[in-house]
């Protein structure tokens, strides 16, 4: 059984930050705690919001600016593609050549298509004729930021969890100890000597 499962039961919930005088004092400190763990988990969602809404711009401004100073140039295959096997699949390293005005570039097409000397393929290229990786896309840049603000989310979520349960492991072996000094209390007379049980 989840050792929370009472925290979705909202009476019981009442009954133990409430003035019961049946609840023990560390009872009713655990479920202080769970409820402010709670309340800080939820009052953590626009922060993390707000996170991931300012890198999403971020990576917009980053896309516009990829997108002016990027485009595609068509490049020439000089040698046959090598076979570079991963645990993906298998994928082929091409060299390639091309050229920016003047100047001659080469640099290496990484891809699933088994280039051959001679063939033409498309690469990306800055404006000074440099290889660079396409731009990134609008989508891309959602994706980054509704991630990144999940995992802020997720993480706090996942320390206070961490943290409810450490304090819950020290108050139960404090109610243990208490147990068992009940226990030895109610075994005593009243002269405070271990009672004698007859078989």
């Amino acid at each position: 059984m989840n050792d929370y499962t009472w925290v979705t039961r909202p009476g019981r919930l009442v009954r133990y930050v409430g003035r019961n005088p049946l609840v023990r004092p560390s009872d009713r400190l655990e479920a202080w705690t769970v409820l402010i763990a709670v309340v800080v988990a939820i009052l953590t969602i626009p922060f993390a919001a707000a996170i991931g809404t300012a890198l999403h711009d971020q990576q917009v401004q980053l896309s516009v600016s990829q997108v002016a100073g990027r485009h595609t140039v068509a490049a020439t295959v000089i040698a046959d593609g090598a076979l570079d096997a991963q645990p993906g699949g298998a994928r082929f390293g091409t060299p390639i050549r091309w050229s920016v005005g003047t100047t001659s570039h080469t640099g290496w097409l990484n891809g699933t298509d088994q280039l051959q000397a001679g063939d033409t393929a498309t690469v990306w290229v800055d404006d000074h004729g440099n290889q660079v990786g396409p731009p990134l896309s609008r989508e891309q840049a959602s994706i980054v930021a509704v991630g990144t603000a999940a995992l802020t989310w997720l993480v706090v979520v996942a320390v206070l969890y961490a943290a409810v349960r450490v304090f819950r492991w020290r108050l139960d072996l404090i109610r243990s100890a208490e147990w068992s000094r009940e226990w030895e209390n109610f075994d005593r007379d009243g002269n405070g000597r271990r009672k004698h049980r007859h078989t």
